[in-house]
């Protein structure tokens, strides 16, 4: 509120040290409203913003008009003074929520509804915040007869509400009351079934939840341990829609109020150790990575390292990879004697013959833990010249790979070996040459995309390699591509490399209390999910 009451209490929960309100507070984002048109940028807003540069998650609903001269100026002054750090994550929501009696004595028309909706969009979208209307899940509660006399009625009826100004909605924010110790599990599933239906692409969250029980309830009855666990089953299921279908709320908000509904109920978690506790485990679940199965696959990242008169090599993991993403590691060395390991990782084989050159190549699926890691390279021999190259590619097989190496010399050009692909792959093709005198780059096919060369690396006999990609769209053989060098050598190796598209969604990640736990890879076939 424009008083600072409402940040005033939300930073007694950040930053006291001690239960009832501690400082891993189950109060991780800010709602406030105001009671007239949205209040100036006060001091309290000053102080609250200089003492949180990086920014708050902030719900705000001003109940004023966006519509009117005065509701719109307002709303443009206290935008225009949030900073940038906060808005990717500041929502701004229209107050009213739709219910039975729109269009009665005192409510606007469903349609004046939908123009001051609008009206808030084209507003604060000016300022990079996203705008949100309010609905409440006892609209499509099967008790409220008064919003239709089944399911589908009642859905309908909602949807008229945002129907011809989706596009003006960001956010979708549901209240949700459950009958004291029913579970909230039943109005998720039905807020679920709904946005589903009626705005598939749009983010939703629960933004004000309560389970109330008796006042005069002691501490630790039945009633009190029963509302706790009904808050962590809530979260559990939102985790498990969220791995199931990538279509979870992005929150859950708790109405703290210690007289529900003036029934002599409370929702209090700072008199009801279990609720606090049980609120700080749902506070505590973030979901990462994810997502529908990859419609396509791609190339991610790659890097490069080169040794000489050394033991080990050391090359560095992209900093951008996912849990599922699939590392090909080619390890090239300038005789035919030498070799190298890598622990952890797989190999696929390795290019030697009688040239005087030889080529591993290894492979392994990432997590997200591995970005920015260092991988330990072990080198057969000490006294000689390696080069090691590393591309990463989302959306793909880890195994089943397909692999050819070949080697040949002679000549300026590397022919890389043909094999076998179906549509969808990706193509990656690798060449190395020992060269003396150093080279320059090597020159890709028309059709290979480039990711690393490694240039001339040393001065007098030099280890040289490349490695290019492309993506396969039919069937059919792959591979018989000319990488072009500058200088005439003996000693080339060439790779031709097919990696097959996943059909798997990724892998989740859920973290509780700060600890990542590792969750299934979720497949889905005919439209259904499960776990593999």
């Amino acid at each position: 509120m424009g008083t600072g009451n409402y940040i005033a209490a939300w930073r007694a929960h950040q930053e006291s040290n001690s239960f009832p309100t501690g400082t891993q507070s189950w109060a991780n984002a800010f709602y406030t409203y105001w009671p007239d048109d949205i209040g100036p940028f006060n001091a309290s807003w000053q102080s609250f913003v200089t003492d949180y540069p990086s920014g708050v998650p902030v719900l705000a609903s001003p109940k004023g008009r966006p519509d009117t001269p005065t509701g719109a100026t307002a709303l443009h002054n206290f935008c225009s003074q949030i900073p940038v750090s906060w808005r990717s994550e500041f929502i701004m929501a229209y107050w009213q929520e739709p219910g039975n009696n729109f269009g009665g004595g005192g409510q606007p028309t469903i349609a004046e509804y939908r123009d001051r909706v609008a009206a808030m969009a084209d507003i604060v979208r000016g300022y990079d915040l996203k705008n949100a209307v309010h609905v409440e899940e006892w609209d499509i509660n099967p008790f409220n007869n008064a919003a239709g006399s089944n399911q589908s009625e009642r859905f309908a009826h909602l949807a008229q509400f945002v129907q011809g100004i989706e596009d003006k909605i960001d956010v979708v924010s549901w209240s949700l009351y459950p009958a004291a110790g029913n579970s909230l599990v039943p109005g998720l599933q039905r807020m679920e079934a709904w946005m589903d239906e009626y705005m598939p692409d749009c983010e939703w969250r629960v933004t004000a939840t309560g389970t109330p029980v008796a006042v005069n309830s002691p501490l630790g009855s039945a009633e009190r341990i029963e509302r706790a666990n009904l808050v962590r089953e809530a979260g559990d299921h939102i985790v498990a829609r969220t791995l199931a279908t990538n279509r979870g709320p992005h929150s859950f908000g708790w109405f703290h109020f210690s007289d529900f509904g003036g029934n002599n109920r409370d929702n209090l978690a700072t008199t009801d150790q279990l609720l606090y506790d049980a609120l700080q485990y749902v506070a505590g679940l973030e979901v990462s990575g994810g997502g529908e199965p990859p419609t396509s696959n791609g190339f991610v990242d790659a890097t490069q390292a080169s040794v000489i008169g050394a033991g080990t090599m050391n090359i560095i993991v992209p900093s951008n990879v996912m849990n599922g993403d699939v590392a090909l590691l080619f390890i090239d060395s300038m005789n035919n004697v030498s070799d190298a390991t890598v622990a952890g990782w797989a190999s696929l084989g390795r290019a030697v013959g009688a040239e005087n050159i030889a080529s591993r190549l290894l492979v392994r699926q990432l997590q997200a833990s591995d970005s920015n890691t260092e991988v330990v390279i072990t080198l057969s021999q000490s006294d000689i010249r390696y080069s090691a190259q590393m591309v990463v590619y989302r959306g793909v097989n880890s195994e089943g790979i397909v692999s050819q190496w070949s080697l040949q010399g002679g000549s300026t050009s590397t022919l890389t070996p043909e094999v076998q692909s179906s549509s969808g792959a990706i193509l990656v093709e690798h060449v190395v040459e020992r060269a003396n005198p150093v080279g320059t780059n090597f020159t890709p096919p028309a059709e290979i995309v480039e990711r690393l060369d490694s240039g001339p690396a040393f001065d007098g006999v030099s280890v040289r390699a490349a490695t290019g990609d492309k993506s396969i769209t039919e069937s059919g053989t792959v591979g018989g591509n000319t990488w072009n060098s500058t200088i005439t050598t003996n000693h080339r190796a060439a790779w031709t490399v097919v990696l097959s598209g996943s059909t798997n969604g990724r892998e989740w990640l859920v973290r509780q209390g700060g600890t990542w736990l590792s969750r299934p890879v979720y497949k889905r076939e005919a439209n259904q999910w499960s776990a593999q």
